[in-house]
């Protein structure tokens, strides 16, 4: 079970608890806005569809669930698409990134971004993954690998899609006939 679901449903058995003591004030207006809030959170990637990645002939643009962040790369600085995991905590998040040819021009994050912050980002990657794979990752949600393939193959045929999200044995998806 999800654990903002559980969260929602305490806060709305709290709300509704009867309380003892007089003098305090109604907490149901309180948690019960905040358990609103958290079923928004939980909600809105759902009934906001979103493509997650949209292709055309100048390249590929990843876009975020909720948020306004886009990253495009031209298809001549591609090197890979690629699908991996990202820990975090007992969970781990799917997403989806672009692996940019050596010499590509940098991203404006990447030129935002001080050596502090570089080297933290570097520390939470896990192995195998590039800083500037992560700079380009969205969260994948619920892609469907053989779908993507044949999206990025009909857009551009010499890109490869790489799915590593078992690291040990990262796998070349190809396109099929769909």
């Amino acid at each position: 079970m999800r654990p903002i679901l559980v969260v929602v449903g305490i806060l709305t058995l709290l709300a509704f608890m009867p309380s003892e003591n007089p003098n305090a004030g109604d907490p149901k207006p309180v948690l019960l806005s905040l358990a609103a809030l958290g079923l928004g959170f939980y909600l809105y990637p759902r009934l906001r569809p979103t493509d997650v990645v949209t292709t055309g002939p100048e390249g590929i643009e990843l876009r975020t669930f909720i948020g306004s962040r886009r990253t495009f790369v031209a298809w001549n600085d591609v090197q890979a698409v690629v699908l991996w995991k990202q820990p975090a905590g007992r969970t781990r998040h799917d997403l989806i990134g672009i692996e940019r040819v050596p010499g590509a021009p940098p991203l404006t994050r990447e030129l935002q971004q001080g050596p502090f912050t570089r080297s933290i980002d570097q520390a939470i990657l896990p192995p195998g993954v590039s800083l500037a794979l992560s700079h380009t990752s969205v969260a994948a949600g619920r892609i469907d690998p053989q779908a993507l393939a044949n999206l990025i193959a009909r857009a551009s045929a010499q890109v490869p899609v790489v799915d590593a999200r078992n690291p040990q044995e990262p796998e070349h998806l190809h396109p099929t006939g769909d």
